[in-house]
C-alpha cells in the first residue's frame, strides 16, 4: 500500500475522534494559512478538511470556514484576504465533493457585502459560476449586476460588469437572468456596454482576461463538458494555479468509470504541465482502483508518468503494450523540449518512490488486467531511470 503525504495519514487518524481533538486540527490549519503555510510539523490544510468535512464534523468545518472568512476581510496583507476569498468558494464547487458543504453561496454574499477590498469582491462574483447552490449564486449575481457599488474606485473591472460574464456562463438560469435584465434596461451603467455586446453574441460570452477563462476552464473540467467549444480550456487549465490542480484532480476523480479514450486523454493532457500533489493523489487512488476501467487506469499511469518526466509522450496504445526487452520507447514514445511544469498544489518528497512502489504492486497482481499491468512497467521504468 502506498504511503500517503503525512498530512493525509493525519486525516485517517482523526475519523471518529473526539470532537476536542478535530476542533484543535481545524484551529492550527487556520494558524498556519494565516502564516503564510509556513510551519513546522504542518498540520492538516485548510482544503483537506474542506474537502472531507465528513471525517471531522460540522463544528471543525465551520470553524475553518468561519476563520477564512475573518482572514478575508481582515487580513493586512491583500495576497492573503484574496486566498481565503478563494479557499471559501472552493469549498462551494460543483463537483468538488460527495457532500457538499451547505451555506457557501450565502458566506461569500456576506464577504462581498462587507469587504472593502475590491479583488476579494472579484474573486466572490467570479466564482458564483462554480457553486452547487446555483439557484442562490444566480440571484445574488442579478443583483449585483444592477448596482453602482459605491466602493467602486476605478480598480479593474467593475463588479457589475464581472456579475455580467459569470451569469453568462451559468446556463440557461444566467441566459433568462441576462434577458430580463436587457429587456428591463436595469443593468448597471458600468455594464450596460458590456450586456449589449454579449447580448449580440447569443448571450455566450467568450472570457477575456486570464482570472475569467481560468474560473472557466475549472467550471468546464469540474462539469465533465465535452462540448467541442470547451476544449481550449485542455489548453488554459495548466495556468491556473492551484484552482487548476483542483479542477484537473476533480475531473479525473469523476472519470475513473470512463472509457472514452478521446474525453479521457483531454482532461489528462494538462497533467504534463502541471506538477500538483492533488492531481498526484488522484491519479495514484485511480490508477489503483480495481473498479475503475482500463482506460482510466492506464490515463492515471501516464499522469504519473508525466509527473516524473515531463518532457516525453506516451501513447496510450504505447503504454498497453509496455516496456518490452529493447523496446523502451513503449513507454517514451515522442521526447519534446519542455518547460519547467508550474507547480499548484505541494507534492509529497518521496512521489517517485511512491510510484514505483505503486507500480511494482500493479505489475506483478495477476488480477490486475494485462494492459493495466504493461502500463505499470511503463510507470516503474521511468521511476527508476
Amino acid at each position: 500500500m502506498r504511503m500517503k503525504p503525512l498530512w493525509a495519514t493525519a486525516i485517517l487518524l482523526f475519523v471518529g475522534l473526539q470532537p476536542m481533538r478535530a476542533q484543535g486540527v481545524a484551529e492550527a490549519a487556520l494558524a498556519c494559512f494565516e502564516n503564510g503555510d509556513r510551519c513546522d510539523p504542518t498540520p492538516i490544510p485548510v482544503a483537506a478538511i474542506l474537502l472531507e468535512p465528513q471525517k471531522f464534523g460540522s463544528t471543525p468545518v465551520s470553524t475553518v470556514l468561519d476563520g477564512l472568512e475573518r482572514i478575508a476581510l481582515h487580513a493586512d496583507d491583500p495576497g492573503l484576504r484574496q486566498k481565503a476569498a478563494r479557499e471559501v468558494a472552493a469549498a462551494g464547487w460543483k463537483g468538488y465533493r460527495s457532500t457538499p458543504i451547505p451555506g457557501v453561496v450565502s458566506r461569500l454574499i456576506r464577504i462581498h457585502r462587507v469587504s472593502t477590498d475590491h479583488w476579494v469582491r472579484s474573486i466572490i462574483i467570479s466564482q458564483m459560476m462554480l457553486q452547487v447552490e446555483d439557484v442562490e449564486a444566480v440571484n445574488f449575481l442579478e443583483r449585483v449586476a444592477q448596482e453602482d457599488d459605491p466602493r467602486e474606485r476605478g480598480e479593474g473591472l467593475s463588479t457589475a460588469y464581472l456579475a455580467v460574464n459569470s451569469l453568462s456562463h451559468m446556463g440557461p438560469q444566467g441566459v433568462a437572468v441576462l434577458e430580463q435584465l436587457h429587456k428591463q434596461g436595469t443593468v448597471s451603467p458600468t455594464a450596460a456596454e458590456y450586456l449589449k455586446n454579449v447580448k449580440a453574441r447569443g448571450f455566450n460570452e467568450p472570457p477575456t482576461s486570464r482570472e475569467a477563462r481560468c474560473q472557466l476552464a475549472v467550471a468546464i473540467f469540474i462539469s465533465g463538458s465535452r462540448a467541442a467549444s470547451d476544449t481550449w480550456a485542455g489548453r488554459e487549465i495548466s495556468i491556473c494555479g492551484v484552482n487548476g490542480g483542483r479542477a484537473i484532480a476533480v475531473a479525473m476523480r469523476n472519470a475513473r468509470t470512463e472509457s472514452d479514450t478521446v474525453f479521457l486523454d483531454f482532461i489528462t493532457q494538462a497533467t504534463q504541465y502541471v506538477h500538483d500533489g492533488l492531481v498526484y493523489e488522484a491519479a495514484m487512488d485511480v490508477a489503483a482502483d480495481p473498479g475503475a476501467t482500463v482506460q482510466a487506469r492506464i490515463f492515471s499511469l501516464r499522469s504519473l508518468i508525466y509527473l516524473m518526466w515531463p518532457g516525453i509522450r506516451p501513447s496510450y496504445a504505447g503504454l498497453k503494450s509496455g516496456a518490452t526487452p529493447g523496446y523502451p520507447h513503449n513507454c517514451i514514445g515522442a521526447t519534446v523540449t519542455h518547460s519547467v511544469p508550474s507547480v499548484a498544489n505541494p507534492v509529497p518528497g518521496n512521489y517517485k518512490e511512491q510510484i514505483e512502489k505503486l507500480a511494482t504492486r500493479l505489475k506483478q497482481d495477476s488480477t490486475v488486467p494485462v494492459d493495466v499491468r504493461a502500463a505499470a512497467v511503463c510507470a516503474r521504468m521511468v521511476a527508476r531511470r
